[in-house]
């Protein structure tokens, strides 16, 4: 009889144990250690029969009682002919714990380096007819050389959706979304975090592909202790790299996931909720610009005041992204209010500077009409001058003399 064969009824008893089979947990106070033993047994009983190569597999996913079957046969190793491998992910353990003790018995540990940019080409050109084109290059480069991500990737691409260019590479035709397939399987590498850390996240991941761990606390709450320990849970899965005060997502297609998570109905709040609080952190302008501009309409009263304080410098940084929150702050406003004529003083200036003079002109003429500063109106007067001079309009530059 073959060594499988012989322990076949082993190997039986050890499935009646663990499915649930009444005639042999009956006489066993826990089911689950009687049927770990059993396995002890078996791993012996093979291992006489010749060396053995025993695998577990994704072990950051099982319970303890696996972890700590895998921790009583590692203790073997040294007797039996027995090669131990185990794979899992770098989830955080507690000191003392089962995967502590687990991962410290380890005679080696091979962590897996990132695929390099030649690699990934590579592993593209020898799943599709060429190489990769500049977009499709891409978006397997948010996948940040992780094989899985690779992999998937390739692996989602409509055969429709790609075409070939006369230099032999492939291209995507249309645009580059993150497939279902690799949003499931990042989601599913994310569980690997508490919901409550993966909540913070989820914020986190509104910041940026980098951001500082401090502003992450003015999100989450700036005395919430639970901010190192997410982070440091995040890195060690994998997740986030940390290095002094800036935080890294390693794979960018993780952060558009977890941007994905948060329902599209409340993203634009959301990101008034960011630029409000770094706005009180008085955090760099074009941060909360960017937030602003991702943010729900109409514009809040606060960021229609932030914006009406703007230095006419900071408007030069950002030109087409302020020039459009002008343009919507001003869409709630009269020139009775207050904020109307500093916002539309502004907009002026950026339009200019983009080239729109017919809103140059159109605005100009209306703020030189709504203002008795002297001065400003004089320096509006010159700017609408300007733009009529770059339309070889007539020179006309409305409001009183």
């Amino acid at each position: 009889m073959s060594p499988a064969g012989r322990t076949t009824p082993l190997r039986t008893l050890i499935g009646r144990l663990l499915g649930g089979g009444s005639a042999e947990q009956a006489g066993y106070a826990d089911p689950v250690l009687a049927a770990a033993g059993r396995m002890l047994e078996l791993v012996d009983r093979l291992c006489a029969e010749g060396p053995l190569v025993l695998v577990f597999e994704d072990v950051h996913w099982a319970d303890e009682a696996s972890v700590a079957l895998a921790e009583r046969i590692s203790r073997q190793v040294d007797q039996l002919p027995l090669l131990l491998v185990i794979t899992a992910r770098p989830a955080p353990a507690a000191p003392g714990s089962t995967r502590s003790a687990l991962r410290d018995s380890a005679e080696h540990l091979l962590p897996l380096s990132p695929l390099d940019s030649t690699e990934v080409i590579a592993l593209a050109r020898a799943r599709l007819s060429g190489p990769p084109g500049p977009r499709l290059s891409a978006l397997l480069g948010a996948a940040s050389g992780s094989p899985l991500y690779v992999c998937e990737i390739l692996r989602s691409l409509d055969p429709e959706g790609l075409i070939a260019l006369p230099d032999g590479s492939v291209e995507l035709r249309g645009a580059d979304r993150v497939p279902t397939s690799l949003a499931n399987a990042i989601g599913h590498r994310l569980d690997v975090l508490r919901p409550e850390h993966l909540q913070v996240l989820s914020l986190a991941a509104f910041l940026g592909n980098e951001f500082a761990v401090e502003n992450l606390r003015l999100l989450a709450d700036p005395d919430d202790a639970e901010v190192p320990a997410v982070l440091g849970a995040a890195a060690a899965a994998g997740i986030v790299e940390v290095a002094g005060d800036r935080v890294r997502f390693i794979h960018e297609l993780v952060r558009q996931v977890l941007l994905e998570k948060t329902p599209a109905a409340v993203r634009g709040s959301l990101h008034d909720h960011i630029a409000r609080t770094l706005a009180g952190a008085h955090c760099p302008d074009l941060m909360i610009a960017g937030h602003l501009t991702a943010a729900s309409d109409p514009l809040q009263t606060w960021a229609i005041q932030w914006l009406a304080q703007r230095p006419e410098s900071a408007l030069n940084a950002a030109a087409t992204a302020y020039a459009e929150l002008l343009r919507r702050a001003l869409q709630t406003l009269t020139p009775a209010d207050p904020c109307w004529l500093p916002l539309t003083h502004r907009l002026v200036l950026v339009s200019f500077r983009l080239g729109r003079d017919e809103t140059v002109i159109k605005l100009g003429g209306q703020a030189v009409a709504h203002t008795a500063d002297t001065d400003l109106a004089g320096r509006l007067r010159m700017q609408v001058m300007r733009s009529y001079s770059r339309t070889s309009a007539p020179a006309r530059s409305g409001g009183p003399a």
